[in-house]
């Protein structure tokens, strides 16, 4: 039986390195492991804090970082 997983990642510390209210770099292979669980039919959440302009610079971040 294939159990399919809601997982919630924080943003800032767990997918890139922290450097609030700038983004930091991609964690290493952070974005390997994201899409292999989202390949597998598991859903990721997101989870951030951030807010206004600094959502936004997360958002973008994410986007360029597919």
């Amino acid at each position: 039986m294939n159990k399919r997983l809601v997982i919630s990642l924080d943003f800032d510390g767990t997918i890139c390195e922290h450097a609030f209210p700038e983004v930091g770099a991609l964690k290493k292979d952070a974005d390997i492991y994201i899409r292999k669980l989202h390949d597998e039919g598991h859903k990721i959440i997101i989870s951030t804090c951030r807010s206004g302009k600094y959502e936004g610079m997360a958002q973008d971040f994410l986007d360029s970082n597919n």
